[in-house]
């Protein structure tokens, strides 16, 4: 299954995030394009709330084109997707 690549000219960073003196976490912070954030395959139809899914725990570089790729792969007929 091809999922297409982000369009951010800016890698990943990896961040030390001190919490308190005692705790610091690696967080990633991913660039994010907002032109990647929404996927409309079907502007004719409208949307059915019935039909409706949340997908959650996306990773941070998958693209409202990806996921409406994947859904459509799997369940057909995707009019939407939004990230």
């Amino acid at each position: 299954m091809y999922i297409p690549p982000i369009h951010c000219p800016l890698p990943p960073v990896e961040l030390n995030v001190m919490v308190t003196q005692c705790f610091v976490f690696q967080v990633q912070v991913i660039p994010w394009v907002l032109s990647d954030s929404n996927c409309i395959k079907s502007s004719s139809q409208k949307l059915d709330a019935k039909k409706t899914v949340f997908v959650g725990a996306l990773h941070g570089m998958l693209t409202a084109e990806g996921l409406a790729k994947i859904m459509n792969d799997l369940f057909d007929g995707v009019l939407y997707a939004g990230v």
